[in-house]
This record gives structure tokens, C-alpha cells and sequence, in this order.
């Protein structure tokens, strides 16, 4: 036979079989004798260990219940007295070192190397970039470590304090193809730490000065329980001693006061700052350039907020319940040109219209995620679908859903959560946008389209292709270019679409005085001075669908969790309806005579089933004001379309000469 094939395993010995190998040798009497010797020790060395411990612990339980026998052997009494201290230190101390090892429980680390400023200078300063956008301390240092994943937390009880922390870079930031990704990574872990440092900070400042204002009111369960053991007479002469000299330094020591004072005063000054920098940079990106007055108002409005806060926080350190309702509602009726469009897309029910009403919604999503890109808003779920009720629905739902987590000290709204993957929450907004964007791409062409064929376009205007042509590694500042361009382009079309509604009302006028003559009560006369004065009404209907969706909110949010903050905003806001709806009234019943009571009569009726009260509620004022505004728009769209037949059959019956 041949020789014995050689195995990889055989190529450890040299290319030799393991055949001829000595076989391990089983454990003799000796060997096992010597391990039972050292499982006996290792059980002897714990109970005499445990023993010791509760002995000491023994001997500090007497020395504190009994010590007065003690002291009776000393005749000198300071004598007595130190003899008790050295005791009482030693045992204390032989505790300590006993114990010491069990304490420190050694936790498995990565090895971490931290990064020379010096050597890295762009690091550092994109780091400290994505800080100020997001509204995250700068760390202290920054890291690299074997770790998968990158973290953003404190090293040490100072850093806590000083709300310094460090930033270690783990695998997936060495990894990322872009720096765009890199800053995706980076602002989702340093948003989620502003965030819940934010909120630790709070609760930990609010307890230190619930603890100081009992102590110092001296109504405190510490010091009733101090009162009565020292009145007791259980304890030693040494206990009662070291815990009165304890309490009067906790509630007389100023130094503790004034440092309890300084980290409260540090920390609110710190969240009240981040938010308004995130309220005027979130109102600096949501409002244009062209109107400074409403961006001033806005950040009116976040310093009001912010004051509001300040206030609540220094009179009894709680925290406003409607601070997320304020911001949400000063971004929702601040909304910059929003009625414009709404007014717009409401006005022309024409192919063009209907079209540039889908192309609004998509722009408006394209453009709130590239501010949730832009402020790092974490993942809540689909808010941005097309509403039937309209599309500022979406700007409102957006603000009440995700704009919570940018409120400072530690509020918690329906989105505070922070998400759990950076990388993920990065993909799905990278994916959400692009497919947006092509949604948006598609609907420019049939929108330009359909202008054109309507004649309301004097040329054919191109599209650029990489006006579109994002990718998941974009940057910041191409994402911000093209959202400009978006804005532009929705004000372009709106522009263009309220010319349109104007001569889209000479035609029907003019096509109505040639069917009807002078005849003042002729349907077709009714019908146009229906749309003119729906028409009129449209900013009107406009503001009351805001207020009805801000007044719809409160009420769900009263129904799971009622508070009195709640209650003064529904009244504003159902006030509000209330008088927006007694001005449509007014308005409907102030048509003029020549177009007949007839007319008057009925559409006051159909529109308004039911007068508006003082003694309605609110749920019966939302309800009412949600079917005037569904019966006004369909009366208005019912006259368009029956005038719209009427110039239809009049410019197909004009003669080729006219």
C-alpha cells in the first residue's frame, strides 16, 4: 500500500501523519486530588471572606447602637470621643478595602485613539459644523475604536457637568463612501445625544432643587426621620452627633446652594439657547429671504416661547405642558405664502389646476423633507401623504408631528423618540426624496403641458435634467439648491396660476353677458355671481381650514390627556372659528339686490345649515365649520363647471371671422 495521505491538519506537524501521535493522557489520582485541594480552598478563602465582611459590619453596628459602653471605659470624655472616631474610620476603611475589588467591575472596552486636533484640523471642524446644526455641544475629544458603531456619551461625571462629551468613531464612520453619508451618521447620533442629555440634565437639575427647597422649608421626610432617631435616644452619642452636623450643612451650606444654582442656571441657559437656535434656524429655512416680516415674527414668536419657558422653569421647576402646542402653533399660522397657493390650486378647477394641486403636494413633501434632512427629525411613520383635506394639512401634520423633539428641557411629544439606526433613518429619507423627486420631475412636465395648452404660456420652457438628479450621497448644500429652485418654480406657477383664474373669470363674464343680455335673473347670472363671490371668500375659507385642523388637534389631544393648557387653546381657536364663520354668513347674505333674494336665500341655506351660535361647543363649532367649508367649495365648483359649459358652447358657436 502507499503512503497515508496527507491531510491539512497533518501539514501542522510538518507534512506528517497524526496517526503515530501520542494520545493524551487521562488525569491520575494525583491530579485529581490536587484540584478537589483547591476547589476546597477557593470555598474555605469566600466564607472566611464573608465572614470578615460581616464582622466588620458587626463590629460598626455595635460601635453605633452601643458605643456609650465605650466610651464609659474612657474617663476623659474628647478622649472617648476620638477613640470612637478611630474606630468607627477603621472599620469603615477595612470595609472599603475588602469590598473594593467587588466594586470596580471590569468592563471590556475597545481600544479607543483619540485624534490629535493638530494632525486633524478638518475632522474636527466638520464635526463642530454638524454641533452647530443640530444644536449639540462640541465633544471634547474624538476618538477611533474598534467598535461597529459610533456613540456620543460622557467618560466622566465632570464631563456630565460641563456637558462636554466624546465622540468615538466606530467602524461604520470609517466605512462610509461620502461625506455626505459621514454627516447623516454623525447628526443622527449627535441629535439623539442633545436630546436625551437634555432631558437627563433636567430631571437631574428639577430633583436637586425639589431636594434644596424641602430641606430648606424644613418639611422633609429626611429630617422628621432625623428628628426622631436623635430623639430617640437608639442611637450613639457619635451618630447623633455626625447626623446633625450633616443636616445643618445640608440645609445652611450656601457653597452647595450656589453650586446646585449655578449647574441649574448652566443647564437651562444651555437648552433655552439650543432652542432658540433651532426655532430661528428651522424659521430661517422655512421662511424665504423676500419676507423678512414673517420671519421676524417667527423668531417673535420662538423668543416668546423660549421666555415662557424660562418663566415656568424659575417659579416652581416644571416644565409648560403647551410649549409644544405654542411652537406648533406659531409654525402653522406663519406659514409663509401657503394661503396663496391654497387659494390658487382652490381657484382653477382646470386640467392646469387640478394638475398644480397634485404638484403642490408633492413640492410641498420635497420641501419639508429636505427640512427634515436639514434638522435631523427623526422617523415617525408616513405624515407627508397627499390629505384630502388640503394640502396645508401636511405642513401642519409635519410641525405637530415632528417638530417636538427641537422643544428643549426634556419635552416629550408624539415623535420625541430619537431613531434607533442613523444609517437607517438616513437611507429611508435619501429614499423617500429621490422617489419624490421623480413624482415631482414627471408632474412639472404634465403641469408645464397642460399651461401650454391652455395658452397661458407664451414659450416652451425646458427642464433641466440635473436639476433633479439627486443621489442618496447628496450634500446639504445641492439638496438646499434644488429646494430653492423648487420654491421659485411653486411661486412661478402660482404666479402664473392666479392670472390664469383672472382671465379665466372675464371669459366666463363676458361669455355670460352675451347669453344673458341685461336679464339680471337668469341661472347663468346666478351662477357668476356665485363664483364672485365664493371667489372673494376663498382667503377666508383658507384661514377657517387652519383653524379647524389646529381646533381638531387640541380636541384629540384633550380627549387622551385633558389639561388646563389645552382647554385656553380651544377656546382660542373655537373663538376663532366662530368669528370666521359669522363673516361668511354676513358675507352671503350681502349680495346685492339685482341678483335677486332668490338666490341669496338659497345659497345661505345650503351652505349654512346651521347659525352660528355663541352657545355651540367646540366639537359643534369644528363640525359646523367643516361642512360650511365642504358645501361653499362645492357650490363654487358646481358654478364653475356649469359656466365653463356656457363659454364651452359660446366660443364653439363663434363665427370664423370673429
Amino acid at each position: 500500500m502507499g503512503s497515508p495521505l496527507v491531510t491539512p491538519t497533518d501539514e501542522l506537524f510538518g507534512g506528517e501523519s497524526t496517526d503515530n501521535l501520542p494520545s493524551p493522557r487521562r488525569p491520575g489520582l494525583v491530579h485529581r486530588t490536587g484540584l478537589l485541594l483547591v476547589a476546597l480552598g477557593i470555598t474555605a478563602f469566600a466564607i472566611l471572606y464573608a465572614a470578615a465582611v460581616m464582622a466588620l459590619a458587626a463590629a460598626v453596628a455595635w460601635l453605633l447602637t452601643e458605643g456609650d459602653a465605650l466610651a464609659a471605659l474612657v474617663p476623659f470624655p474628647p478622649a472617648a470621643l476620638a477613640l470612637q472616631v478611630l474606630l468607627l474610620c477603621g472599620l469603615l476603611l477595612g470595609i472599603f478595602l475588602l469590598t473594593k475589588g467587588l466594586w470596580r467591575i471590569e468592563r471590556r472596552r475597545n481600544l479607543a485613539v483619540p485624534v490629535d486636533p493638530a494632525r486633524e484640523p478638518d475632522l474636527v471642524a466638520f464635526v463642530e459644523h454638524l454641533c452647530g446644526i443640530v444644536g449639540a455641544p462640541a465633544p471634547s475629544r474624538i476618538t477611533l475604536n474598534c467598535g461597529p458603531d459610533v456613540s456620543v456619551e460622557f467618560d466622566s461625571f465632570p464631563g456630565f457637568l460641563r456637558n462636554r462629551p466624546v465622540l468615538r468613531l466606530g467602524l461604520s464612520a470609517v466605512t462610509v463612501s461620502s461625506s455626505g453619508q459621514l454627516a447623516a451618521l454623525l447628526a443622527g447620533e449627535l441629535s439623539r445625544y442633545a436630546h436625551r442629555t437634555g432631558s437627563r440634565r433636567a430631571s437631574f437639575v428639577a430633583t436637586a432643587n425639589r431636594f434644596l427647597a424641602r430641606a430648606t422649608a424644613g418639611d422633609d421626610s429626611v429630617d422628621r426621620w432625623l428628628a426622631r432617631q436623635a430623639g430617640s435616644g437608639r442611637l450613639a452619642p457619635l451618630a447623633r452627633g455626625l447626623l446633625e452636623v450633616s443636616h445643618r450643612a445640608r440645609c445652611e451650606s450656601r457653597w452647595l446652594q450656589r453650586q446646585v444654582a449655578r449647574i441649574s442656571q448652566g443647564a437651562l441657559a444651555r437648552r433655552l439657547e439650543f432652542s432658540q437656535e433651532c426655532a430661528a434656524y428651522a424659521g430661517g429655512a422655512l421662511t424665504a429671504e423676500r419676507v423678512p416680516a414673517r420671519r421676524s415674527a417667527l423668531r417673535s414668536a420662538a423668543v416668546r416661547a423660549t421666555a415662557a419657558a424660562r418663566q415656568s422653569w424659575t417659579r416652581d421647576g416644571r416644565l409648560p405642558e403647551d410649549l409644544t402646542l405654542q411652537t406648533a402653533r406659531f409654525f402653522t399660522e406663519i406659514r409663509p405664502r401657503d394661503h396663496v397657493h391654497e387659494t390658487a390650486a382652490m381657484a382653477c378647477e382646470t386640467p392646469a389646476g387640478v394638475l398644480f394641486r397634485d404638484f403642490y403636494r408633492l413640492a410641498r413633501k420635497l420641501t419639508l423633507l429636505h427640512y427634515r434632512i436639514q434638522l435631523r427629525l427623526p422617523v415617525t411613520g408616513d405624515r407627508l401623504g397627499d390629505d384630502p383635506a388640503g394640502p396645508g394639512t401636511a405642513v401642519d401634520n409635519f410641525f405637530f408631528g415632528c417638530f417636538a423633539p427641537l422643544i428643549p428641557l426634556g419635552l416629550r411629544g408624539p415623535a420625541a423618540r430619537a431613531p434607533d439606526n442613523a444609517r437607517d433613518t438616513a437611507r429611508k429619507h435619501a429614499d423617500k426624496m429621490l422617489e419624490v423627486m421623480r413624482s415631482y420631475r414627471e408632474s412639472d412636465r404634465e403641469l408645464l403641458g397642460a399651461l401650454q395648452a391652455e395658452a397661458l404660456l407664451e414659450a416652451n420652457i425646458p427642464i433641466d435634467p440635473n436639476l433633479f438628479g439627486l443621489n442618496a450621497s447628496a450634500g446639504l448644500n445641492e439638496v438646499h439648491e434644488r429646494c430653492r429652485y423648487l420654491e421659485g418654480r411653486l411661486e412661478w406657477f402660482s404666479d402664473r396660476l392666479a392670472g390664469f383664474q383672472r382671465l379665466v373669470a372675464a371669459r366666463l363674464r363676458e361669455a355670460v353677458e352675451q347669453e344673458t343680455g341685461s336679464d339680471p335673473h337668469s341661472a347663468e347670472r346666478r351662477m357668476l355671481e356665485v363664483l364672485v363671490r365664493t371667489d372673494r371668500l376663498l382667503p377666508t375659507v383658507s384661514e377657517l381650514r387652519t383653524h379647524l385642523l389646529l381646533l381638531e388637534v387640541l380636541l384629540a389631544e384633550s380627549l387622551e390627556a385633558p389639561r388646563p393648557a389645552l382647554n385656553d387653546r380651544i377656546s382660542e381657536h373655537s373663538a376663532d372659528v366662530l368669528r370666521l364663520l359669522k363673516g361668511i354668513r354676513i358675507a352671503l347674505r350681502n349680495i346685492p339686490y339685482p341678483v335677486g333674494n332668490t338666490l341669496r336665500n338659497g345659497l345661505h341655506r345650503h351652505v349654512m345649515r346651521r347659525a352660528p351660535d355663541e352657545n355651540l361647543t367646540a366639537a359643534e363649532r369644528l363640525e359646523l365649520g367643516q361642512d360650511v367649508v365642504e358645501r361653499l367649495l362645492s357650490v363654487r365648483r358646481a358654478a364653475l363647471q356649469r359656466l365653463a359649459v356656457l363659454a364651452t358652447r359660446m366660443e364653439s358657436t363663434k363665427s370664423p371671422e370673429v
